[in-house]
């Protein structure tokens, strides 16, 4: 299991992006309202499918409901052959926890922006 390192997009000015190939389990921190973006590409020839799951997610209570949802399955990312997508990790802040654990991601390309 790999950790995925983050780039800082914080101040003014150029950086060079760490990317991050992905094995078949990588961890990333994840910081609530932070604004952080995970970009993920497939220079692969097929669909990979990833899932993103918080290690300690399990139920999220929308008002909306009144009833709790679970969440502890994470959230699958397709990403087609030769297609980058940008996962806005705020929007998805019901799924995530401090540390967050992707899996079945094997090939693809990963940013973490900060």
């Amino acid at each position: 299991m790999a950790a995925i390192a983050t780039t800082t997009s914080q101040g003014s000015g150029q950086r060079t992006a760490v990317s991050n190939t992905l094995t078949a389990s990588d961890t990333f921190a994840y910081t609530p309202g932070a604004g952080q973006l995970l970009f993920l590409f497939n220079p692969t020839g097929s669909t990979i499918t990833p899932t993103i799951v918080g290690d300690t997610a399990t139920l999220f209570y929308p008002a909306e409901l009144g009833i709790p949802v679970a969440v502890s399955a994470g959230v699958a990312v397709p990403v087609t052959a030769g297609q980058m997508i940008v996962v806005n990790l705020d929007e998805q802040y019901k799924l995530l926890s401090p540390t967050n654990t992707i899996t079945a991601g094997a090939g693809l390309i990963a940013i973490l922006t900060l």
